[in-house]
């Protein structure tokens, strides 16, 4: 009996599909189709999370789990190892304090630049509703100190000590806004911010909505 194997690529679906095609001396054909899938599982601590084990140690404690995950996934391969990678927390600096460069009558443009690979996170609070700096978490997901969610926007840094802009959307204009800008690392969906005391924060006014690109009045 000759075999061979032919793999079929499925660019829709989460499963991987194989088919087993085996000949007999009549020339007769048995396929068998063999489905498994894989699940990638990215796990991460809350920020308050020093009582709790490290994502690293959950990710490898699944080893010690395949007894329930067998119970319910019948054909689970219960001799894959699974490997947990841990991401060493740092946190990048701002070289030189980020600038407002342009202001419309609902957007705002900022330049910053980090000390390392990471992430930029501007939130943007109307004057007449800030009640307080908020939390560099806070600022991360776009929320003032209320968790109230305010025009905000991030970007990626990919390279140290280089200027990138962030463009924020959604401002009323002629209406007082101070700007607060954080920095994170560049750790896969949850960047590990700057301290408290390393919050930038920059005063601004929108332009009247006829006003077109100039450059608003700054306040600092």
């Amino acid at each position: 009996m000759q075999e061979q194997k032919y793999a079929i690529a499925i660019d829709d679906a989460d499963s991987d599909s194989r088919l087993l095609a085996s000949y007999s001396g009549s020339g007769s054909r048995i396929l068998q189709q063999e489905v498994y899938t894989l699940m990638n599982l990215q796990l991460a601590a809350t920020p308050e999370s020093a009582v709790y084990p490290s994502p690293k140690d959950l990710a490898t404690s699944l080893n010690d789990k395949y007894t329930e995950v067998k119970a319910r996934l019948t054909d689970t391969d219960t001799d894959y190892e699974i490997e947990a990678f841990e991401f060493q927390r740092y946190q990048p600096a701002f070289p030189a304090s980020p600038i407002i460069i342009d202001v419309t009558m609902d957007s705002a443009t900022f330049s910053g630049k980090l000390s390392n690979y990471g992430w930029i996170f501007v939130a943007c609070v109307e004057l007449a509703n800030d009640h307080g700096v908020p939390t560099p978490y806070q600022i991360l997901h776009g929320f003032d100190n209320r968790n109230i969610a305010v025009p905000s926007a991030s970007v990626e840094v990919s390279q140290p000590y280089q200027s990138f802009q962030i463009y924020v959307e959604n401002l009323v204009s002629l209406t007082n806004y101070t700007a607060y800008i954080i920095g994170g690392s560049a750790h896969p969906g949850y960047p590990d911010p700057m301290d408290a005391k390393d919050i930038v924060q920059i005063s601004f006014y929108t332009q009247p909505a006829n006003y077109g690109n100039k450059i608003g009045r700054l306040f600092s």
